[in-house]
């Protein structure tokens, strides 16, 4: 029996259970390409798409709820009869987790089984322009030359598919659509969708692209409408619509598997399933050894550990930043008199002033006891005398400072002012050798997860984030990529880490305690 006529008897045996089961639509009648055979589901591929696309008022697989937190299975009873639990889904896995595959399935599965006539979308990233690969593998299965194609579906389909390219838009004998659409966002915007997915969202990241994301919300004319997007992890300084959606879903909302990285937004709209692991066969150590001996370090990671990288090769990893621990503020008599190191960062008028103070824990953690950053406004310039010297002397009077290093460039004046009056100042001049250590003390603390932060650092983060590292054949240093951003807060905690390090590990003072704030359900530090 030919896979054909296979699909063609499952079709007529169980058409009426695959308007509410898209994994047994999949199972029945999705054909691989590739193998010319069914797909078959790994089993965490039945659990995200049995609770992402059970609509209210199905029989749920039981055993998929009982995998399910509480809150997992509260979304699942609460749903509105007819309507999948969540409005936007997210499908984020390493790159050859099939991802294509299960776009082009969500995608032609909900035009097909809603009531009415329906419309789908699939826009493509914007580095394809028009067709994504999801939406060419609906068009496989309704070409009759192709390894995949379907008497059972095309028999519902008007359009002719022929060639390796399936035509922009298909049409249903009914009056339903599938259409392809290209990133330019003019002439959409009379779009009803019933589904649209969304191949890639990490790349939009022009206006146009944002615009396009927000013509396609879900209409309220419709009663179950969904966008289904599928996509590895972003750039931090680029993928500000997926990272919007990520902060949303895994960062700030809630999990719902107890097994699988499942998670909703508080807002109960979305839900994301956001792994790192490779679960595929395919995904062997040997093909992670040649994929990792091609590629980039911040490539690999992006691509086969959908991690969030920088768009450029980041100085410190975001997401190692995002895990160190921070502390609940200790009591003021608590710190007041532990020895501290302070750095201190200038730039010409136009940009940014920094000053971090750093002290040891008395666990040997090097923590932040202080910072300040200052930010230059148009018609009032940051004076390096009337910001950053005032500070530094204000945290001389309430701590006992060491050493105190500033870059002498734009700081000549300042640094002669607080030697008069007695501070342990030196000059940290932009030598290879200063610049190799202070950029290694922040690193290395950081890649160990020891370096202990306030609870709240938004402008310090910013900074830390924009900082891109530099190598040298004598060493590497803290630069940034764009002239727009600035870094002057982590070059001066990178000085303040360097001092403390090359100072002070024997100053831990053990009356200094924290509590930590808590830690979140991976492990680490919030």
């Amino acid at each position: 029996m030919t896979i054909q006529q296979v699909v063609l008897e499952n079709w007529q045996r169980d058409a009426d259970t695959y308007r509410n089961d898209l994994v047994a639509f999949g199972q029945g009648q999705w054909i691989v390409k590739d193998t010319g055979a069914l797909i078959e589901f790994q089993p965490h591929q039945m659990d995200i798409l049995t609770t992402m696309f059970t609509r209210g008022g199905a029989l749920p697989s039981w055993a998929v709820y009982d995998r399910l937190t509480p809150e997992g299975q509260q979304a699942m009873d609460e749903c509105p009869s007819g309507q999948f639990p969540w409005k936007t889904m997210i499908w984020s896995e390493p790159k050859k987790s099939g991802k294509s595959e299960i776009g082009g399935l969500v995608g032609l599965w909900a035009t097909m089984s809603e009531p009415g006539v329906n419309e789908g979308f699939f826009i493509a990233n914007d580095q394809e322009q028009s067709q994504g690969r999801g939406y060419a593998r609906i068009g496989d299965h309704l070409n009759p030359s192709s390894p995949s194609y379907n008497p059972a579906i095309a028999s519902f389909i008007r359009t002719r598919v022929r060639g390796s390219r399936a035509p922009t838009r298909i049409d249903f004998k009914a009056g339903d659509f599938i259409r392809a659409i290209p990133t330019d966002f003019a002439g959409e915007s009379g779009a009803n969708p019933t589904i649209s997915v969304w191949d890639e969202l990490w790349a939009y990241t022009r206006e146009n692209l944002m615009r396009l994301w927000e013509e396609f919300t879900t209409p309220p004319t419709r009663p179950n409408p969904a966008r289904f997007v599928t996509t590895y992890a972003g750039f931090r300084d680029e993928s500000e619509l997926l990272w919007t959606l990520y902060q949303r879903t895994v960062r700030h909302g809630v999990r719902i598997h107890k097994d699988l990285e499942l998670y909703a937004s508080k807002a109960g709209d979305m839900v994301a399933f956001w792994s790192h692991t490779p679960r595929m066969p395919w995904q062997t150590d040997e093909y992670y050894r040649l994929e990792k001996a091609q590629l980039r370090p911040p490539a690999y990671r992006r691509l086969h550990e959908n991690k969030w990288t920088r768009s450029e090769a980041a100085f410190i990893d975001p997401e190692k930043w995002d895990a160190l621990p921070r502390y609940q503020s200790p009591t003021p008599r608590q710190i007041e008199a532990i020895p501290v190191y302070v750095g201190g960062d200038a730039s010409h008028k136009r940009d940014s002033t920094a000053g971090v103070a750093v002290g040891w824990h008395r666990d040997a953690y090097p923590f932040v006891v202080r910072y300040r950053i200052w930010r230059p406004e148009p018609d009032r310039p940051v004076i390096p005398e009337d910001t950053l010297g005032p500070w530094i002397e204000d945290i001389n009077e309430q701590f006992l400072v060491k050493r105190i290093g500033c870059d002498p460039n734009h700081m000549e004046t300042l640094l002669y002012r607080l030697q008069q009056k007695g501070l342990p100042v030196e000059e940290y001049t932009q030598s290879v050798d200063k610049l190799t250590s202070a950029a290694d003390a922040l690193y290395t603390f950081t890649k160990q997860g020891i370096l202990v932060l306030p609870p709240k650092t938004p402008d310090l983060d910013a900074h830390v984030y924009a900082a891109m590292a530099k190598e040298t054949p004598r060493g590497w240093r803290i630069m940034k990529d764009l002239a727009r951003k600035h870094i002057d807060g982590a070059v001066a905690l990178a000085m303040a880490l360097a001092l403390a390090r090359q100072y002070g590990p024997q100053d831990v003072d053990s009356n200094v305690t924290f509590f930590f704030l808590g830690a979140d359900d991976d492990g680490g530090w919030k």
